[in-house]
């Protein structure tokens, strides 16, 4: 036993028992191997984990507070072994162990190799009793694609920053030609798995995969434009690009060049343009983003020169609203009557307290009795966003993704378009704010000459998640008519959530505390424990919205205890402490947690910034429940979801909270902005608890403009 604790490597050969804990993110496990009649405990990248198959492990042995175990640097399938081959093949469905072992004695232990390389596999598997050519091509193909799995796993193993759900994207993408798109290009194939340009160049020196110069750099460039997409630029400016292009490229390591010229990276604009990269003059886009953005400003345009102009009186249509919902408009309200005049596009844009959203029901209400047999429809780019909607204005509302009615067809997606529009007169879309160019692309292609469109937002709030600055671009745009709502009401000015708000957007930092205003100035080391402490004193159990804590960083960066992945392992210790539970990366799921999905997955129907609860915790998925629909993750898929008792200000836009718990910490000062600290305090209902520390809130609010983005929508929609 003793040589256990030396350093020196050691290979034992066993058959898998179980896992102790499997991390589905990274595929690291801890394990039992069963070797002869002694069974031990062993942890590392594992691919596959099915009971008995033979295993081939290299590590070091390592005193635990567990006991000893091995530490494997290396780990293989020991694919010429019967029992390991009957146990595999009794994964692929629709196959038996009686009719596994059938095929183990058919082929031997020869069975991995001729399934993939030889031309009478098929035959030879048609042999063996009960299995038709249908069940023998679907276990080839099984076979083919556990091999790329195999090989391209071995490779990704090695790294750090690679992962098991790495190797499952890459495949979902590539499928049996995943290894050989890999080793053709393994930049914009790592870009698919999430790697860096940086884990791209190493994997490439070091497995000795020579891609081409140009396509090195044509993969750059498109690294550093999807990263600008990411912080909101539709674009990138020429010289911007070249600095951060050869900031990625120049390496001195021998392996490529040691400097890349602009010739190169005009080369990669010209070698992709049809697929991937676009230049107009001195800006750079992705080809998807111009498209985008060009098309978006069309269809605007179209909707505001084929808009419907209403002869109306505006006075008596705002007396009429008055009397429909029982509220006296103010001045600046009472102009937003006159908006119908135009027909098109206009817009509506207010902080809390200036009655936008009372604004809001009366405009829909005088609609109404004009035309009460048109179609009124009303959309917002989230399910919270929607279902405050349908709170407040006592109508049906739904998500734009809903509306546009996303659904597969044919091995493609199909939503509303020009050929198949939104059958709506009046289109009301709240929160526009969210709205990225993506999305209004779509949606707007999909509205119908003649249709009003009335969107409102706050234009103080961050811009959205995605690419583009729409909801600014528009109003200054000065082509779409625009009511501005600056005046607080009455009713309102007690609240000292408003009050905070107005002197946040008016540049001052002398917030005033109170009881429905906490202010807690802390070092950022004791912030993550008062945000748990003040978790636990205002969440109502069973109600998911209730509470929420709100952070500006998503990862961690430089030992942080503020991001989101922190605070929710926090919260969740004490809301959530269960045993057992998925792990996932940094993450353990449990039953009754509360989740958020981040991706958009119209297959599966679930949407970015969807909230909901885990249902259920099975051996390799999650199954989450949103408004009574339950919807099941499995490990490929559990990327696009997050815990959710923290997130992110930006994730937090368009929902509403009883008590918003609002993290404000000294760094990174990059994220301390004006509009990021009034999205947050303005997502609370009814409390706010604001965590800072020192010097934090005065330092965001003095950064008004810090959030400008690359967008030429403004001159398109002037055209």
């Amino acid at each position: 036993m003793d040589n256990r604790k030396s350093t020196n490597e050691e290979t034992l050969v066993g058959r898998f028992v179980r896992a102790r804990m499997r991390d589905h993110q990274s595929g690291y496990t801890v394990f039992e191997l069963r070797c002869g009649t002694h069974t031990h405990t062993c942890k590392g990248h594992l691919l596959y984990t099915v009971q008995g198959l033979l295993l081939e492990v290299t590590g070091c042995w390592k005193e635990t507070r567990f006991g000893i175990q091995l530490e494997c640097s290396t780990i293989k399938e020991v694919t010429n072994d019967i029992r390991s081959i009957v146990e595999y093949l009794q994964t692929i469905p629709g196959v038996g162990s009686v009719t596994a072992e059938r095929i183990a004695e058919e082929f031997g232990e020869n069975f991995y190799s001729e399934a993939e390389n030889s031309p009478d596999a098929t035959s030879k598997l048609m042999n063996v009793r009960g299995i038709t050519q249908e069940k023998a091509d679907e276990i080839i193909k099984h076979v083919k694609c556990t091999s790329v799995q195999r090989k391209l796993w071995e490779i990704l193993s090695k790294y750090e920053g690679t992962s098991y759900a790495a190797m499952l994207k890459i495949f979902k993408a590539h499928g049996d030609e995943s290894l050989e798109k890999f080793k053709e290009d393994p930049y914009t194939t790592g870009f698919i798995a999430g790697f860096s340009f940086k884990l791209c160049d190493e994997i490439a020196r070091n497995e000795g995969i020579y891609a081409s110069e140009m396509v090195r750099v044509s993969a750059a460039v498109r690294i550093v434009l999807s990263e600008a997409a990411s912080r909101g630029h539709t674009f990138l400016p020429y010289n911007e690009l070249m600095l951060k292009c050869r900031k990625k490229l120049n390496r001195n390591d021998g392996f490529y060049k040691d400097s890349v010229t602009s010739l190169l990276v005009d080369m990669a604009f010209t070698e992709n343009a049809k697929n991937y990269l676009v230049r107009e003059k001195d800006s750079c886009y992705l080809r998807y983003l111009r498209y985008a953005e060009l098309n978006t400003a069309r269809y605007i345009r179209r909707l505001i020169e084929k808009g419907k102009k209403i002869d109306c009186d505006a006075e008596m249509l705002c007396n009429h609203a008055e009397e429909a919902c029982g509220v006296n408009y103010q001045d600046q309200q009472r102009e937003a009557f006159s908006l119908f005049k135009n027909g098109g596009v206009c817009i509506i844009t207010g902080g809390p307290g200036t009655g936008k959203t009372t604004l809001i029901k009366g405009l829909l209400a005088a609609y109404e009795y004009m035309f009460p047999d048109h179609v009124i429809k009303l959309a917002a780019p989230t399910g919270r966003a929607s279902q405050r909607m349908k709170e407040a204005t006592g109508r049906e509302a739904v998500t734009i993704h809903r509306m546009l009615e996303y659904r597969p067809f044919n091995d493609e997606l199909v939503h509303k378009s020009a050929d198949d529009p939104i059958e709506a007169d009046l289109l009301f879309l709240d929160e526009v704010s969210m709205m990225d160019i993506e999305l209004s692309e779509t949606l707007f292609a999909a509205v119908k000459p003649g249709t009003t469109v009335l969107m409102a937002g706050d234009i103080n709030q961050l811009p959205a998640v995605g690419a583009g600055n729409v909801l600014h671009d528009l109003i200054y745009s000065g082509v779409v008519p625009v009511v501005s709502l600056t005046k607080v009401h009455r009713q309102a000015e007690d609240s000292l959530i408003i009050k905070n708000a107005t002197k946040i957007c008016d540049g001052h930092d002398n917030l005033v505390s109170g009881d429905d205003f906490e202010i807690i100035t802390t070092d950022d080391d004791q912030i993550a424990n008062t945000v748990n402490e003040k978790f636990v004193e205002n969440y109502i159990k069973g109600d998911v919205f209730s509470c929420q804590a709100l952070t500006p960083m998503r990862k961690k960066k430089n030992g942080s205890t503020t991001n989101v992945s922190h605070l929710n392992g926090v919260i969740q210790k004490s809301i959530n402490n269960k045993d057992g539970g998925l792990r996932y990366g940094n993450s353990v799921y449990r039953a009754d947690d509360k989740v958020m999905l981040m991706r958009n997955n119209y297959e599966d129907g679930y949407f970015n910034g969807d909230v909901g609860t885990v249902a259920a915790v099975t051996q390799d998925s999650i199954i989450i429940r949103m408004e009574g629909n339950e919807i099941e993750l499995k490990a490929d898929l559990l990327d696009d979801v997050s815990l959710a008792y923290s997130t992110t200000v930006h994730k937090s836009q368009g929902s509403e909270y009883e008590t918003a718990i609002v993290v404000m910490p000294s760094d990174p000062k990059v994220m301390l902005q004006r509009n990021l600290l009034y999205t947050a305090i303005t997502r609370a209902k009814k409390k706010v608890v604001l965590i800072a520390s020192q010097g934090s809130v005065s330092y965001a609010v003095s950064k008004k403009d810090a959030a400008r983005r690359y967008s030429n929508l403004i001159g398109r929609l002037r055209v």
